[in-house]
């Protein structure tokens, strides 16, 4: 796939002036790992006649650098002709801080849940939202008791519909 036309925006993420980006074909931009992919995609869109589209490709800037990009597609009418328009950007800090942030996030759930002593974390409206092996066998309740609004007899009491903890199981 050739393409037609391209903003001073994407040159310079990309390195190229336009004319060295018009001269590309879309395969150009794609790290070689994803080629292979890019064509079964563009082959599974042409078969599905999929007028839109929004996934994350590895692409290659003219330093050979790589970077994760999310690309949105859809078919447009220009002089026309159709053709597809795609908005193209740089996700890699996003996808960077979704994995830190993922990594923290099993590092304290190994903490929390790896811990000899009791805890309970209630949230702002006083409802358990993580209770730990060590804080169920001191109550003596499954987990899903001290998170469920319902006591284990089903009844509810309705002036205090948060978990209870203690003897009112």
């Amino acid at each position: 796939l050739k393409i037609i036309e391209v903003n001073a925006a994407a040159s310079k993420k990309y390195g190229y002036s336009r004319a060295e980006f018009l001269a590309q074909a879309l395969s150009d931009l794609h790290a070689e790992e994803d080629n292979a992919e890019l064509l079964t995609f563009l082959n599974d869109c042409c078969k599905s006649n999929a007028t839109s589209s929004t996934r994350v490709w590895l692409h290659r800037q003219r330093s050979g650098k790589v970077f994760d990009v999310q690309i949105t597609s859809c078919d447009i009418q220009l002089d026309a002709i159709l053709v597809r328009m795609v908005l193209a950007q740089d996700v890699s800090p996003r996808l960077r801080a979704e994995a830190a942030e993922s990594v923290k996030d099993r590092n304290l759930r190994t903490v929390l849940y790896g811990m000899d002593d009791p805890l309970v974390v209630l949230g702002p409206d006083s409802k358990a939202i993580f209770v730990n092996a060590a804080a169920c066998q001191v109550l003596g309740l499954p987990d899903q008791h001290l998170l469920d609004p319902q006591p284990p007899n089903g009844d509810t009491d309705p002036a205090h519909p948060e978990p209870l903890l203690g003897s009112e199981y």
